[in-house]
This record gives structure tokens, sequence and C-alpha cells, in this order.
């Protein structure tokens, strides 16, 4: 079938040709110009040649003249009507209640906006769209004084301050119009900025935290620059961090976001490089923030006696977090803005981070890793390592609510007869009255003692008044006048009174009702030797700090209104803050300093459960002829709260939104450096758990590999949690924890000598496995287990993520995977744990207590091999109790390769002597055996050679024969699951006395297999 496309011809002389195409033909036209010399002609091709293409052209140069600009406002100029998403937005009075009618008219108002989203919010359009009177964004511009020093005046002040020059802070917050910013570099890997009022002490705020400062040095190479400088457009001050190996951008606070600085309230913000974020806490956020929604939290110690996941501030405040800026090259930062007024993170989908507070100063310290571990090395090097823990510490505890002594002999009797291994009661608050009760308190702890028990006090910082014959109520006269947080009186004299609230107490027996309270000051030196002395009891082993964040149960939602009337310009968000706790602008005692205008109690409150806990710690450290090491967990805490003891979230709820919140939390607090985390287990209240066997079945399997294990309420009290149904799986798990304990414990002494971490999300031993920054549901103990515990309800089955490498099954010994990454479906019975492969760990079968268990159960070596055929592992052993560091100890370093292992023994003080002559108790050293996994192959013979690596006097080692293992009763070879087991029973300190302080001994194993 032809085709034709017909031309209209200019004259009638035209030559056709045909083009083939296959089967298609296509008729073209060829066009000829017309030969002619006519003047008509001539007229007509000047007109159609010329005239016309120069009335084109000036059309042309009229469109782009005029029509552009029109085009260009019209369709890119940025347009002040359009809205900002959003989800984008930067709120321009943070400080009025919601649904505002008006805003500044600076800002643009959303009428529409939802509850949860902005409303009146900054326009994002440079200045000269809306005229040269208005200034949008709140900034400073710098005038530099050196390289390391900077002067901010301020450029552009906030519109919801009305009256930047005013000077009462019951009107407005108080703009600063100078600040002074210093940028320090402590070393290659830490450096700080420091933004004060210009006529400000620097020390002012950071007192109470007695961190790690090292001195700054301006010449130090930093792995990363920190500039400062102004915005060309604008010329707004921007501060920007940027890792000098790859450029990437760690802290930026771009050109248009708002910063703020008053007296009352500070607010700075950044633009994150990625959404890959952690940390921010204590919060209700996910582990890993989502940025795709703006959301909005607190960092303010309050206290919940009944926490949901609606709370919006919780018990602690870590303002720090962690970022990755090249999750394929594993590359990680960490920013800690160090204040501790009370605090506000916002996020959104730009991404972007604001922070909020409403006094202090900014005080920003950058960590550069690079990797993940390293940040957290960087943090803790400043904010300290945490504590080491008593081994007995790392039992399974069994507390309750009573306000007397508990049914001691019903609990032990219920354990007993399950067989279920405890190691204290805790929970009996009560201080020493007279010498009858201590009597009373001495014979209860040796009780306990004797069962190879120990007591674990509750301890509250709140002073319970005591009722008189009239009815009123006093206080002990030692606290009342000087040492007790003061509430403002109305005279003119400025002296406080003592500040009281409604709080739980304990008036008779068992009965626990609302009683009046004080709180004393624990920032006064009087007050801190007044606590220990009468408010700690020196017979407990330690103590479990609840309720340290002074609170008042009284007058509903908002026990104390004075602060919102004196600050009316933040009436909303002051409302939020006095949610249950002690007006915040209460005053500290008379001999506390720097009472600040929004800056003496609520300075510090943050930090009070952190006083607390320092408090106690220096108590039982200094306790005279005890040389105990120090055990606490506190309620309330602080970054840094980690060098004194752990933390343990009490009143939660027994719900499965409960149970994954105690996940979350574990992982957060690990990157906070506090290790010791713990969460009752089934929850404080609630009745999910009474009536759902599901649900503490599968708590019990996650709180036995949590760092902390503790049960609240008591057997008596709750025996569902004790259905026959739910007994084997409880005994389980808890024997499953008692066998890890030694692999445990030497995590904990690598936590304190290093600042690693026990229980951590699988990015920080993965870090370039992008994969592993998006899961939330699993985590690793140490760098050996990985733990997948069940967190949902009605769960047959659960996904398991493996990262590169080879994975166990930890019961089996069965190889799980074997290729580079993936996932497998596996049935939940036991809680999932995989060792991994290349590890080894040492444990111990558990009796009825850690401490009968360290005396008469042998150690047992536990691992698998890697792909290259190796595995190494550690063991750490001291008394478990001594302070910390402990005089003597052991660490024994275990080298496996496919037909061999090494056996070094690192003894210090000569522990083992010690032990063999009683100055040390007696623990168990004997390794009983050796089980390792990932063998293909049964050993032939069945024989294992035992050698002692002597060194001789040349600094050559050379073997030493001791004994040949044979036969099949001590050789075991499972070729279904490839586990080699084998006894070998060589006892650890069967070395040479030594007088050195470091003394090193070596055992060695060889064996050979099967040729094929």
């Amino acid at each position: 079938m032809d085709a034709e496309y017909d031309d209209i011809a200019l004259n009638d002389d035209v030559d056709d040709q045909e083009i083939h195409d296959g089967q298609q033909s296509i008729r073209l036209r060829n066009i000829h110009p017309i030969e002619s010399s006519s003047p008509s002609v001539w007229l007509r091709r000047i007109f159609c040649n010329s005239f016309v293409p120069f009335i084109g052209l000036f059309a042309l140069c009229a469109f782009i003249g005029i029509g552009t600009p029109m085009i260009w406002n019209q369709i890119w100029k940025p347009n002040s009507n359009i809205t900002i998403e959003t989800d984008l937005r930067y709120d321009c009075q943070p400080l009025q209640p919601l649904f505002r009618q008006k805003c500044s008219e600076i800002c643009k108002l959303d009428q529409l906006a939802k509850q949860d989203e902005i409303s009146c919010y900054y326009r994002m359009e440079r200045n000269e769209d809306l005229g040269d009177n208005f200034n949008l964004i709140p900034r400073y511009k710098i005038e530099k004084i050196d390289q390391f020093n900077y002067l901010l005046s301020l450029q552009n002040a906030p519109p919801f301050i009305n009256d930047p020059n005013n000077d009462d802070l019951t009107k407005n917050p108080i703009i600063k119009s100078k600040l002074t910013l210093s940028i320090r570099y402590h070393n290659s890997n830490h450096s700080s900025v420091l933004i004060k009022p210009i006529d400000e002490d620097e020390t002012l705020w950071t007192k109470h935290y007695d961190f790690n400062y090292q001195p700054h040095n301006q010449s130090i190479e930093s792995k990363a620059t920190i500039t400062v400088e102004n915005d060309l457009k604008n010329d707004y001050f921007q501060l920007k961090v940027r890792r000098n190996s790859t450029d990437a951008r760690l802290f930026d606070m771009g050109s248009h976001t708002p910063f703020i600085f008053a007296n009352g309230y500070i607010e700075i913000t950044t633009l994150m490089i990625n959404d890959i974020m952690y940390g921010l806490g204590q919060s209700n956020q996910p582990f890993r923030h989502n940025f795709s929604i703006p959301r909005k939290w607190n960092l303010f110690n309050q206290y919940h006696d009944n926490l949901t996941m609606n709370a919006t501030s919780l018990f602690g405040s870590h303002p720090f977090y962690l970022g990755i800026d090249n999750p394929k090259q594993g590359n990680a930062y960490g920013v800690l803005l160090l204040n501790s007024f009370p605090m506000q993170a916002i996020i959104n989908a730009r991404p972007s981070l604001t922070l909020r507070t409403i006094g202090g100063h900014i005080e920003l310290h950058f960590f550069f890793g690079p990797k993940p571990i390293d940040v957290i090395h960087q943090l803790q090097n400043f904010i300290h390592k945490p504590a080491m823990p008593p081994y007995w510490s790392l039992g399974f505890h069994m507390c309750h609510q009573q306000c007397s002594l508990p049914e001691f002999n019903k609990t032990i009797k219920k354990l007993q007869s399950l067989s279920i291994p405890i190691e204290s009661d805790c929970g009996t608050s009560m201080k020493i009255i007279n010498d009858h009760h201590k009597n009373q308190l001495n014979q209860f702890s040796e009780k306990l003692h004797n069962h190879n028990l120990r007591w674990i006090s509750s301890n509250i910082p709140h002073l319970l008044s005591t009722p008189t014959a009239d009815g009123s109520s006093t206080i002990d006269d030692q606290w009342k006048n000087k040492n007790l947080l003061l509430k403002e009186n109305n005279n003119d004299d400025g002296d406080g009174k003592p500040y009281s609230g409604l709080i739980f107490g304990c008036k008779n027996s068992n009965v626990a009702q609302n009683q009046q309270s004080y709180f004393p000051d624990l920032f006064n030196p009087n007050g801190q030797n007044l606590y220990s002395k009468n408010e700690l009891n020196i017979n407990a082993d330690g103590f479990i700090l609840d309720w340290n964040i002074p609170v008042n149960l009284a007058n509903g939602n908002h026990s104390c209104l004075s602060m919102l009337k004196q600050y009316k310009w933040n009436y909303y968000y002051f409302a939020q803050l006095n949610d249950k706790n002690p007006c915040l602008n209460l005053l500290l005692s008379s001999q506390s300093t720097n009472n600040q205008t929004i800056g003496s109690y609520i300075s510090v409150h943050n930090l009070y459960g952190f006083q607390h806990s320092k408090i106690v710690y220096e108590t039982q450290y200094r306790q005279k002829n005890q040389n105990k090491r120090p055990f606490i967990m506190s309620l309330s805490t602080f970054l840094g709260n980690g060098r004194f003891g752990g933390h343990l979230s009490i009143p939660i709820n027994g719900t499965w939104e409960m149970l994954q919140f105690t996940m979350k939390q574990m992982l957060d607090f690990s990157l906070f450096g506090i290790p010791m985390t713990g969460f009752p287990v089934g929850g404080y209240k609630g009745f999910e758990r009474e009536k759902n066997g599901n649900l503490m079945r599968q708590w019990y399997q996650f709180a036995s590999m949590q760092p902390f294990m503790i049960a609240y309420n008591g057997f008596d009290e709750f025996e569902t949690q004790f259905q026959p149904s739910l007994e084997n799986t409880i005994r389980s798990s808890i024997k499953t924890r008692y066998r890890i304990l030694p692999y445990l414990y030497t995590l904990f002494y690598h936590s304190a000598i290093d600042g690693d971490l026990v229980a951590q999300p699988l990015f920080i031993q993965f870090p370039t496995e992008i994969h592993t920054y998006k899961i939330q549901n699993q985590y690793m103990l140490g760098s050996a287990l990985m733990i997948t515990p069940s967190l949902e309800m009605d769960r047959s089955s659960i996904l398991v993520h493996f990262p590169k490498g080879r994975w166990y099954d930890f019961y089996s010994g069965q190889i799980a995977w074997n290729n580079d990454y993936g996932q497998t479906e596996l049935s939940v019975v036991n809680i999932n744990i995989h060792l991994r492969g290349g590890h080894l760990i040492v444990q111990q079968e558990p009796l009825l207590s850690i401490e009968e268990t360290r005396q008469k159960n042998p150690l047992q070596l536990y691992g698998g091999f890697d792909r290259q055929r190796q595995a190494s592992g550690e063991l750490y052993m001291d008394n478990g109790q001594e302070q910390f560091p402990a005089k003597r100890f052991l660490r024994i370093f275990f080298q496996a390769y496919y037909n061999n292992l090494t056996i070094t023994i690192e003894q210090h003080e000569d522990y083992c002597r010690a032990m063999k002559n009683q100055i040390e108790k007696k623990y168990n050293t004997l390794l009983k055996s050796v089980k390792l996994c990932g063998i293909i192959e049964k050993p032939n013979p069945y024989s294992i050679d035992l050698y002692q690596i002597d060194t001789v006097h040349n600094g050559k080692e050379q073997l030493k024969k001791l004994r040949t293992i044979s036969g099949t009763k001590f050789i075991q070879f499972d070729a279904k699951f490839g586990v080699l087991s084998f006894e070998i029973d060589l006892d650890l300190c069967s070395v040479p006395y030594s007088d050195t302080k470091i003394s090193i001994f070596k055992f060695f194993l060889n064996w050979n297999y099967t040729k094929y």
C-alpha cells in the first residue's frame, strides 16, 4: 500500500521521486525555485524575505523584554501567597496556644491547619519580595573578632517579641542583642561551640555537670571544620560543621531557619544531611526518628504514675543525637546540646531539627566518629564511662509494693518450688529511726544473705511530714529552714518558705495514701550531707531511686499557676511543664547559689535525679570498712547518669505497646552511656498481663536478655504470672540468662573500661550494611549474640535479618545462615538467639543464685567458627562486688582455629593465690568443656593434646605436653549440626604464683580431622 505526502506547490514544475522501503512506497516532491525577473516578483521577494523576518525579530525582542518577566513573576518567582507544605514549616509564634486567629504580618497564617500542624509560620521567600521594611527570619549577623571568637549582633528580632527593648520578663522573653560565639577544638574527634550573652559567665550553667572538659587547643588538626560566616544574600549568621574527608555537612543552620536567643526562649535549627538520626530522649518517639511528618517532643524530666505512649515528656533528659552522614561507608557523628533547662525537639521532612530551650547557653559538642561506636566512645570520654555493676545485680530480681517488710519466706518458698534463680528482694523503703529499728533491718538483711540473696532498698528523695495532734504536720527542724526547695514569699523580705505538695506515702503499715511532702535541696552541700546521713540505709546492698522527680499529685493538672501568671507570654508552654510538677519557679535553698531569672530551680530540675544518684553513689562509695561496689538504679536521669548506675523505668503499663517501648528505650539508653537498663516484666500495673499469658511469656523472654531483669508485685499478688503454661517459659528464660552471665559480666567490664555498648543496635557491629539502620526489633548483646525478641501479639513466627557472616542457632549450634545477608522465618518457642560466627563466649550452668553458681559450677567455652575457620573470645573474672576497678582479677583470652585452641590467662595481683588463701572468695575457675560449632569433619583420632606454653630465657615459646584427652566419652561430634564438644577439665587458676603485678600464662590444645 502506498502512502502519499503532497506538499503545496509553488509552481507546477515538479519532479516526482519514489522511495521504496520494503513493501511501502513513499512519494516525495522536490520543490524548485521560480526563475523570474519581473518587478512585481522582485518587490514581493523583498517584502517576503526582509520585512516579515524583521517584524518577527521585533516581536521576539518585545516578548523577551516584556513577556519573560511576566512569566517569571507568575511561574518561577516565589509567591508569598503560596502555602508552604505543612511538613516544612517553622513556627512563627511558638509561645501561643494552638488554633491562632492571627499571626505576625511577616508570617503566614493557615486557617485550615490541623491541630498538630503549624498554622503560623515563617515565609521562606527573599526579603525584597515583601519590601525593604520587612525582614523575614529572626537571625544575627557577625562582627568578627578573630578566627575562633565572634561577636554576633541582632539582625532581625523574633516577630512574637513585640518590644525587643523591654526589660520585664513578665511581658516578653528578653531578646539578647549581643552574643559571643567561641569555637573550641578539644581533640581531633571532639569540638564544641559556645554561644552566650556577651555579659554572662560561660560556666554559669555548667557547674553541676562535672564532665571531662579537655583543654581546647586551636592548633589541633580536627577531623571536621567549623565555619562561622554571614550569608551572602541576607547577611545572616550561619554555623556549619563539615567532615574534612568527605565534605559531609554535619551541622548547617542554612539561610532560612530561625535563630533566637532570649532570656526565656532559645531556638536553633540545623538542616540534616539525611533522615538517619537516633537519640534525643527520653521520648516516646521511635528508636530511629521518623522525619516523614512533623514531630515534636519534650526533653523534660516528668513523673508519670501510669506511663502511656501519649506522654510527650518522660522521666529523663538526654539532649544528644547520633546521625549517620554516609551509611554506605558507615560514617557517623554525634551532637550534644549541653543544657539542663526544659528542652523541646522538633523535626520536619526538610529534613531539619529544631532545638528549643527556655534558658542557659547554647553549648554544642560535636563528635566526629567516624564509626557509630567511635562516636559513643568519644561521648563517654566526655560525660564519663558507665559504672561497673556488681555481679549479683545481673541476676533476676523480685520486688514488691509493700510499705513494710515483705513476706519473705513465702516468696522464697514459691521460687524454690519452681526452681527459678533469684538474686534479691527489693522495694522495702525504710530509714533507720532508732536502734531497735536498726536491729530489725540488720536481721532482715542477714536473713537474705543467708540465702545468697541481696537487699535492694527503694529510696525516695521527698520527706514525708509527721502528723501532729492538732491535725497539722511538721518535718524535722534540721530540714525545715535552710535545706529544702523554697517557694517565694509575697513579703518584701524575699525569703522563701519550704515548698510542699501531696504525694503518695505510707501512713500505716501497708496503706499508701496522699501525704504532705517536702523536697530537699540536693544541690546544697548541707542538704546532701543530711540526706546521706538520715535517709539512706547503709545495710542495703543497692538502691532503686524512685520518685526522684519532684512531683505534686494535688490540684489536678496544674499544680502551680504562679509561673504561668508571672510569664503570661508563655502560658501555653509553661502549662505543659507544670503538669503534676512543683512550681518551676521555686528557689533553691538559701545556701545554694545563682538564683537567676528563669534559672533557679527550673535550671536544675532535669538534674535532680542525676544529683540524687550522685549523692547515693558517693555515700555508698565512702562507707567505712565496706569495700562494696555501689549499685544504683534511678528512675530520673540526665546525660552522664551512667557513671553512677543504671535506669529503671518503673511505672509502666503491662501492654503490648509498652513491651515494644522497652525495646526502644533499652537501645536509646545504650547510646546515652547508661547500659544498665531495665523495665519491670509485665509492667508495673495494668490488666492485660493478668488476662494474657502470651504477653507475659514474651515479656519474660525479652526481659531475660535485657541488661537488667526485674519483676514487680511479687508472686503472691499476681499468680497468673505463674500459670502452669508459663512456668516452663519463665524457668527456661531465666536459666538461659544465668547461663550467659560470665559473658554478660565481661561485656559490662568493657563498657566500664572502654565505653563499649552492652545491648546495642545492629548498626554498631555492622555500620556499612545499610539495612541495619532500619532495624528496630533486633539487637546485639556485645559482638557475639544477636537477639530477636517477639514483641507483637498473636505472632507464631518472626522474621530475622542476618547481617553478613555466619550465624548459628544458639540452642542447637546448627548453622542458621551462611550468606552475605538475608532473612529467615523462625518459630517463636524460646527467644531467638543467634551466635555470631568467629566468636567464643563462656557459660556456666545455673543454680538458684549467682553466688551458688559461681562457687559450685564449672565454666564452659562455647562458640562457632567464621568462614575463615577462626573464633575468639574473652572472660573477665573478679570477686564481683569490690569497688571498681578491682585490685585482683583475671582476664582470659581464647583464640581458636579449626584444629587448635590457645588459652591465655592474664592474672592481676595474683588473683588465684588470693582465692586459695581465702583473701578472696573462692569461685570455680575450672574450664570443664569446650563446644565448637561449624565443624564439617569428624576428629580422627578422637584425641586432643593439651600443652602448656612456656617462655624460655630468649623470649621464645615452647610447648610442654600435659596430657592427651581421648575417647568418645570425652569427645563427641554431632555430624548433623556440625558441633564438636570435648571435656578438658582445665583449671584456669592452675598457674604458678607470681609477685609481679601482671602475669601471663598460656595453654594450647591441638587435634586433627578425617582426611577426605
